[in-house]
């Protein structure tokens, strides 16, 4: 699973996924993983020891993160995917009020359409709810509404208004980006104002080609990935 970084001030946020021992047993189907997070205090140079987000089960074996989502009063709300060793699939959320120093998790689980499992999770505003989207590397993206912060969901829907494999990035000033991948080998963004609809964006400079694409923030701009031939990371800048 690509890993999730996250700014906060001068401290970076790192969170991943990773098998212990007792956690994927020989032979596993899914392999394991619990959610961890480690953080750097001088732009990667030295990372602080790993603290567990959220543990894997013995009905959750594989837990899978995807970006974190900032709330309008600062809570840090992440969004991750459990697969069970049965093959079945559901989407929450943990979320911290301290800033990463502790987590707790949602009650609510939201039950995942059968087929490939979601290679994506990503959280976005759309209008006062806030929107989670999830595809599998192949199919469409899927929707699901909460308007209580993430405690619970509503129903799934298919999001035909939506790209495959979406990732969302918000930004200041109530902006939010979003890439796609609508076909193999293609992104494509879009960006959407004060919680509106999502309209087709213009990059600045050409974006790569590949698959799981994200985005991020440097400086004063954005930068779009993916993983291209045999999972190599490219990516290129576009103007925030």
């Amino acid at each position: 699973a690509q890993p999730v970084l996250h700014s906060a001030g001068d401290l970076l946020h790192l969170f991943f996924t990773r098998a212990a021992p007792h956690e994927a047993p020989e032979p596993a189907p899914l392999g394991g993983g619990s959610i961890y997070c480690t953080t750097s205090a001088n732009a990667g140079q030295s990372w602080s020891a790993d603290s567990l987000v959220l543990a894997a089960t013995q009905d959750a074996l594989k837990l899978t993160a995807g970006p974190l989502f900032v709330m309008e009063d600062g809570a840090w709300v992440l969004p991750f995917v459990e697969l069970t060793a049965a093959g079945g699939a559901a989407a929450a959320v943990v979320v911290s009020r301290n800033g990463g120093a502790s987590w707790s998790s949602s009650e609510g689980r939201i039950g995942l359409p059968e087929g490939d499992p979601p290679a994506t999770v990503t959280l976005a505003h759309e209008g006062p709810a806030l929107a989670m989207l999830f595809a599998a590397t192949s199919g469409p993206t899927y929707r699901t509404i909460s308007t209580d912060g993430g405690a619970s969901w509503g129903g799934v829907e298919i999001a035909t208004d939506i790209g495959k494999q979406p990732a969302v990035l918000a930004a200041e000033g109530g902006l939010q980006l979003l890439v796609t991948a609508p076909e193999v080998g293609a992104l494509a963004l879009a960006a959407s104002s004060e919680c509106g609809p999502w309209r087709s964006a213009a990059p600045s400079a050409p974006l790569p080609t590949g698959v799981d694409p994200a985005l991020a923030i440097i400086g004063e701009h954005v930068v779009a990935t993916c993983v291209a031939e045999k999972r190599t990371t490219v990516h290129t800048s576009v103007r925030a």
